[in-house]
Parts: C-alpha cells; structure tokens; sequence
C-alpha cells in the first residue's frame, strides 16, 4: 500500500445535555487556530465539509468543525415549475438551453419524489 497523504481529519463524539435530554454528536475537526464551525446544508451530513477539512492553506491558521448534527432532517420542498421558470428568466438573459435543461432536472427530481 503506497500512502502519498494521511489526512489530518480527526473524528470526535460530543455527549451533552439539552433541557434535560441527552444527545450525542459527532463532528470532525482539522487544523488549530481561530474555530470556524461549518454547518452542512439541510438534509446532508459532514462530507460537504471535507473540503475546507482538508485544505491546508486554511487549516493552518484556523480550526475547522464540521458537526454532523442528528436533529437536521431534510424539509419538505414543492417545487414550482413555473415559478422556477420565471425566476430563471427574470434573473438570468438569454441561456435558454442551460435555463431548459434546470427546468428538466428539477421536473425529474420532483416526479422521482427527491425534492
């Protein structure tokens, strides 16, 4: 096995109270310095983060955490064709064929029940 980078990544399980209840989280941090706590989007978990966790240029001067929390669920969203439409071509002239084939992936996304 040739190892050209161990990355610097370190995972961590934090236990604590909240209004009484117990909760477990886990998050992983890199780097030391200035803590910068890196939030994931709706739905996702902390692989959105490994980027930041593993770009040296920032984590030599600053501590990225990346907490996975277990409460943050995916919400509901209906889409609305139209609107998405019209917001596309209110926003952004000319690009017909890039505005289209949004349009096509998110009609697909909303038919297949994934947003």
């Amino acid at each position: 096995m040739n190892v050209e980078h161990l990355e610097t990544v370190f995972g961590h399980y934090l236990n604590l109270l909240t209004d009484g209840d117990p909760h477990r989280v886990y998050f992983e941090s890199a780097g030391a310095g200035i803590p910068l706590v890196s939030l994931h989007t709706t739905g996702a978990d902390s692989w959105q983060g490994r980027a930041l966790l593993n770009d040296e240029t920032i984590t030599k001067r600053i501590q990225v955490i990346v907490p996975d929390l277990p409460w943050h669920k995916k919400d509901q969203v209906d889409i609305d064709l139209n609107k998405a439409m019209k917001v596309l071509d209110e926003d952004h002239f000319g690009l017909e064929k890039v505005k289209e084939r949004i349009i096509e992936f998110l009609a697909v996304q909303k038919r297949m029940q994934k947003i």
